[in-house]
């Protein structure tokens, strides 16, 4: 994870050696090790960054539809992780 300063407090520290839970700090302006790090590039230029959204809701969509193509088939939507959820929270 980044070096963020709200990252490295002595609470989140304390709490991370309580969950048995090792930090590995990348270098400033070393994003590029950060293995999430291109998956919100590749969403910041095709979804966010040729933008003029109108609305959230606008925007939303095509956060949506970037998920959608990159996914395949899959289905992202906030309706169809809750019907999962729910779905596997009765098999259990």
């Amino acid at each position: 994870m980044d070096n963020y300063g709200p990252h490295i407090t002595d609470q989140v520290r304390a709490w991370a050696k309580d969950h048995n839970i090792r930090f590995y700090l990348t270098p400033t302006n070393g994003s590029w090790l950060n293995r999430i790090e291109s998956q919100f590039t590749a969403l910041r230029k095709f979804a966010l960054q040729p933008s003029d959204y109108r609305s959230h809701e606008e925007q939303e969509a095509a956060i949506e539809s970037y998920l959608t193509w990159r996914n395949g088939s899959r289905d992202l939507s906030i309706t169809a992780w809750t019907q999962f959820k729910h779905e596997n929270a009765q098999a259990a």
